[in-house]
């Protein structure tokens, strides 16, 4: 898991440099912002099919989740250079072919578009 997580990481970063970005940030903010979405909706799915509300945190505890998250992901991602070692090890080493590894990257997002708006109108 944490294998394709990175390779997503390394097709965003690699997109964010040919498009003259140089901050890994943006990738950076890319992926956790869509693994957190990801989460988040299969929470809401698990609420709307066992018909359970989920225990509602206070703010600071909601901070304190978000801010573990984004810490994780840091520590995982860019941490001592890590960005620049994932780029170079899946530069040497793909795992599956560049335009395969493009086109489920590419569905990935779509789809995790169409799982958060199923979602938006189960509510």
């Amino acid at each position: 898991m944490i294998k394709a997580y990175k390779y997503f990481f390394y097709k965003i970063y690699k997109g964010s440099l040919g498009n003259g970005e140089e901050s890994p940030i943006y990738a950076f903010s890319i992926a956790w912002g869509l693994l957190g979405m990801n989460l988040l909706s299969i929470l809401f799915t698990l609420e709307w099919l066992f018909d359970y509300k989920l225990p509602v945190a206070g703010k600071p505890l909601q901070l304190l989740i978000l801010g573990a998250f984004i810490y994780f992901n840091y520590c995982l991602l860019l941490k001592n250079g890590s960005n620049k070692k994932i780029l170079e090890h899946y530069k040497l080493n793909p795992p599956i072919k560049e335009g395969t590894g493009t086109l489920l990257i590419l569905g990935y997002i779509i789809l995790s578009i169409l799982f958060v708006i199923f979602i938006a109108n189960l509510k």
